[in-house]
C-alpha cells in the first residue's frame, strides 16, 4: 500500500512539473513581425509594410512574399490592395526593400490580374529606374519581375506606350551581364511580337533605338550563346518590312550571324537561319550571301541537319536560288534537295525543296 502512494505521489509531481504553470512570457520586441491567421492576415500585412521602422518593413516582405506565393492567399491579398504598398516599396532606400519588393513584385507578375494591378499602380517606371540600379541583387530582381510581367499583353502594350522604354532597354542589355542581358532581349521580343501595337514597338527599335548596329554587336561578341540567340531572334522579329532588311543588310549583319552558324548550338543556329530567311527576301539580302562566299556553307548543313533546321535550309537555299550569281555555289544541295522532296514528311519542306530544285536547275 505505502509503495502504491508513493507511485501515485511520484505520478502527481511529475505532471504538476510537466502542466504546472510557467512564468508570465517576456514582452515581444516591438520590431517582432508577427502573422494574424485567415482573412485578417493581408490586412496586418498591409499595415506591417507601412510600417516607418525598416527590419519590420524588410520582415513583412518576407511574409508577403510567402502569402503571395499561396493561391488562396494571392487573392486575398490582391483584394485587400497590397500592390500599392509594395510598389511605393520600390523606391524605399533601403537596398534588401527594394530587392524584395520586386521579388514580390514578380510573384504578382505571373497572373494577368497582378500585371493589370502592377500598371494600374504606376509600378512600371519605377521598374524601368530598377534595372539600373547600382545594387545587383536589386537588378536582377527588377529584371525577373519585368521577364514574368512581360508574358501579358497589357504589360507588353504599356511598355511600347512608354516612349523610349523598348530602345532604352535595348541599350542597357548591350552592357549587362549575360543572365540579364537575356532576360532583357525576352522582355523586348515579347513587345515586339505582341498585338496590334507590336509594329509601334518595331518602330521604336530601328528608329528611336538603333537596333541593328546594337544587335550586330550583341550577335558578334554575344558573351554566351543565350545572349547570341536573343539578339538573332529580336533580328528576326524586326526584319518584317523592306526598309528592316535593307538596314539589317548595310549594318553588316550578315557577315556577323555567319559565325553563328558553325560556332554555336543547334538552336542558335536554326534561329540564324530563321533570320537569313527573313533577310534573304530582300535582293540586298541575297546578293549580301553571295558576297560573303558561305553558300556553300548552307549545303553543308543540309546534309547532317535535324528536320526543323533542314526546313528551314531548304527554305533559305530557295530564296538565295532566285538570284543567278547563287545558282552555280548551289548546285550541290540539288542532289539533297530532291531526297527532301520525296521523302520528307514535311508537306512545306517539300514543296521548298521541289521549288529550290526547279530555281536551281534553270538556266
Amino acid at each position: 500500500m505505502r509503495e502504491a502512494n508513493e507511485i501515485l505521489i511520484s505520478s502527481h509531481s511529475r505532471h504538476v512539473y510537466n502542466f504546472g504553470s510557467k512564468p508570465y512570457p517576456s514582452e515581444q520586441s516591438p520590431l517582432t513581425v508577427t502573422r494574424a491567421f485567415g482573412a485578417q492576415a493581408p490586412p496586418k500585412l498591409i499595415g506591417q509594410l507601412k510600417s516607418p521602422e525598416l527590419l519590420i518593413r524588410q520582415k513583412a516582405l518576407l511574409a508577403a512574399h510567402e502569402l503571395l506565393s499561396s493561391k488562396f492567399s494571392f487573392e486575398q491579398c490582391m483584394a485587400c490592395g497590397i500592390t500599392p504598398p509594395l510598389a511605393t516599396l520600390l523606391q524605399d532606400p533601403d537596398n534588401l526593400v527594394r530587392e524584395r519588393a520586386a521579388k514580390c513584385m514578380t510573384v504578382i507578375g505571373r497572373k494577368a490580374t497582378g500585371v493589370r494591378k502592377i500598371l494600374v499602380c504606376g509600378a512600371l517606371p519605377t521598374l524601368l529606374d530598377l534595372l539600373q540600379d547600382a545594387e545587383l541583387a536589386v537588378r536582377d530582381a527588377a529584371y525577373g519581375c519585368m521577364s514574368e510581367c512581360c508574358h501579358h499583353s497589357a504589360f507588353q502594350e504599356a511598355m511600347v506606350e512608354t516612349k523610349s522604354a523598348l530602345g532604352t532597354l535595348l541599350t542597357m542589355v548591350q552592357a549587362e551581364a549575360p543572365d540579364r542581358a537575356e532576360q532583357g532581349l525576352t522582355i523586348l521580343l515579347a513587345c515586339a511580337l505582341g498585338g496590334d501595337y507590336a509594329d509601334n514597338g518595331v518602330d521604336q527599335l530601328i528608329i528611336d533605338g538603333e537596333a541593328m548596329p546594337v544587335l550586330k554587336a550583341l550577335i558578334r561578341e554575344g558573351k554566351t550563346p543565350g545572349v547570341r540567340e536573343g539578339a538573332v531572334r529580336l533580328l528576326t522579329r524586326l526584319c518584317t518590312t523592306p526598309e528592316a532588311r535593307q538596314e539589317a543588310v548595310g549594318s553588316g549583319l550578315v557577315a556577323a550571324m555567319l559565325l553563328c552558324l558553325t560556332q554555336g548550338s543547334l538552336s542558335l543556329s536554326t534561329a540564324t537561319v530563321e533570320a537569313f530567311m527573313q533577310i534573304t527576301i530582300a535582293v540586298q539580302g541575297k546578293q549580301a550571301m553571295v558576297l560573303s562566299g558561305q553558300l556553300p556553307l548552307l549545303v553543308e548543313l543540309l546534309e547532317d541537319a535535324q528536320p526543323h533546321l533542314a526546313s528551314c535550309l531548304v527554305e533559305l537555299i530557295c530564296n538565295c536560288a532566285e538570284l543567278p550569281a547563287a545558282k552555280k555555289e548551289l548546285q550541290a544541295a540539288i542532289p539533297l534537295l530532291q531526297e527532301l522532296a520525296d521523302n520528307s514528311t514535311n508537306l512545306r519542306t517539300q514543296q521548298s525543296a521541289v521549288q529550290a530544285v526547279q530555281r536551281l536547275s534553270r538556266s
